[in-house]
């Protein structure tokens, strides 16, 4: 994962369809790494994130349709399947590498890179050790108020 994000530039970070806090909250600390590092970043979902998740950096941002400019590489957090996404998905982006972080003990399909973590209790441990891995700091600023990656993750 940390090879495919220092090869890359343009990456697209998406999840399940029906978002949860564990993948919008997964998406949005991964999206802020990506950024920080210098990355383009789009950050897509076919359904809304509920409102009650709008605190959420980057939340603004979420797209549900896949932009069609190519994606050197795609992260779907909190899921490991791809029709997962949603039925338009895969082939908007058949040309990027597709990848996923995890923490189910379900095992990848057709993915071309693969972090998963089955013992976790959500996405945002694996993610945090690839933070950790990227050199990100552990903490950001949003609305004046300190708040973790880790908590995001």
């Amino acid at each position: 994962v940390i090879g495919v994000i220092g090869r890359g530039r343009r990456f697209l970070i998406t999840g399940h369809m029906n978002p949860d806090g564990d993948v919008l909250g997964s998406m949005s600390a991964l999206a802020l790494v990506l950024q920080r590092l210098g990355k383009e970043v789009v950050v897509y979902n076919r359904d809304p994130a509920p409102a009650r998740y709008a605190f959420l950096p980057l939340m603004e941002r979420l797209v549900q349709e896949v932009p069609k400019e190519p994606f050197d590489a795609v992260f779907i957090v909190d899921c490991c399947e791809p029709q997962r996404v949603g039925s338009a998905f895969a082939q908007a982006v058949a040309d990027a590498q597709l990848g996923a972080i995890d923490h189910h003990a379900i095992p990848p399909d057709d993915l071309d890179f693969y972090y998963h973590d089955a013992g976790a209790a959500a996405t945002g441990s694996p993610g945090q050790r690839i933070r950790k891995c990227s050199g990100f700091p552990g903490f950001v600023l949003l609305n004046q108020i300190r708040l973790s990656v880790t908590m995001s993750l």
